[in-house]
């Protein structure tokens, strides 16, 4: 279970916390939990792994698994990092960094995430759960994968396709299909390393450096296709939220090229405004959802249940604020 808390500094910074909560696979032994830290610049330093993007700039670092009894209904129930949750991290990250003093009062976003991982053969810290893929093949043919992790999809995705082609070969006799390259094509936006440039084009467009940074940080060199529905209309080249760089343009841009369908896809899983800001963007909730009501053909019943869903995410993602263990937390 990934379960994540962001943090927002004392000056200007904001932070991020994260646990990952690992599910055994098949369900049925309970789960286990592991972190991973993610940290503002500025406030906790000496971190190596910087990461930028939509979700602003900040900083990564690992931790250990640990144990957590529970099943799968629920965690899929909850679905929210808990107030002891929150306890865990902020008394972790002010053991390692004391003059950070993180308080539940820094906390501005929250969310869970489930993660699965092979049943190991025997009993085994959580930490040393294998983190591998295993594609397996049922008598009937049905071809499954399971465990693995992010950042080795595109070698899971090559060897189910690479048993596939066996099969289908064994049972007809066709011809194996040679590899596709997709290892060695560019990700979208990946295009080139020379950020910089990108970065002086998008200004030479008439945006200010910030826009431009936030874009290409964003979405690299594609940031010249959100540029282009600014182009094209000129009231998407406004910002989203007061004092944020995201642009109108985004949520066009995420609908047309990023299969957004749903309010949370476009202000949680493509700009992420929810974890970016600390009311996850709830002003500007009802703006987005006209606009997305005009651009995907919601009735007044859709945008309604839309809007409700995206503010009971909200309020849910808060939940661990109210519970009394945060008051013993320093």
């Amino acid at each position: 279970m990934d379960r994540s808390i962001a943090v927002n500094g004392k000056a200007v910074d904001d932070y991020t916390r994260a646990i990952e909560r690992a599910l055994w696979h098949p369900v049925g032994t309970g789960w286990r939990a592991g972190m991973r830290y993610a940290f503002g610049r500025g406030r906790i330093g000496g971190f190596a792994a910087a990461r930028e993007g939509r979700s602003g700039n900040n900083e990564s670092s690992g931790r250990t698994a640990h144990h957590r009894a529970g099943g799968f209904q629920p965690v899929i129930a909850v679905g929210l990092a808990t107030a002891d949750d929150v306890v865990y991290l902020l008394r972790s990250a002010n053991a390692f960094f004391p003059h950070a003093r993180l308080s539940p009062a820094d906390v501005i976003a929250s969310w869970a995430g489930l993660r699965p991982l092979l049943r190991p053969p025997q009993d085994v810290a959580p930490s040393a759960a294998s983190r591998e893929h295993r594609v397996v093949e049922s008598p009937s043919g049905l071809v499954t994968i399971a465990g693995g992790k992010l950042t080795t999809y595109r070698v899971m995705a090559r060897d189910v396709v690479d048993r596939v082609a066996a099969r289908l070969r064994e049972l007809d006799g066709r011809p194996r299909a040679p590899r596709v390259p997709t290892d060695r094509l560019a990700l979208p936006g990946g295009e080139t390393a020379d950020l910089e440039g990108l970065v002086k084009a998008a200004m030479d467009r008439g945006v200010v450096e910030r826009t431009a940074r936030h874009l290409v940080a964003s979405y690299g060199s594609e940031a010249a296709a959100v540029l282009n529905l600014v182009d094209h209309d000129r009231a998407l080249g406004r910002p989203i939220v007061a004092g944020r760089a995201a642009l109108w343009a985004e949520v066009a841009h995420a609908v047309e090229r990023e299969m957004a369908v749903r309010l949370s896809d476009v202000l949680l899983r493509r700009l992420h405004l929810f974890y970016a800001t600390r009311d996850q963007a709830v002003p500007a909730t009802s703006a987005v959802a006209d606009w997305l009501a005009g651009a995907l053909g919601w009735d007044a019943t859709r945008r309604a249940e839309e809007v409700a869903a995206y503010l009971d995410l909200a309020e849910r993602s808060r939940a661990f604020a109210k519970e009394a263990a945060l008051s013993s937390i320093l």
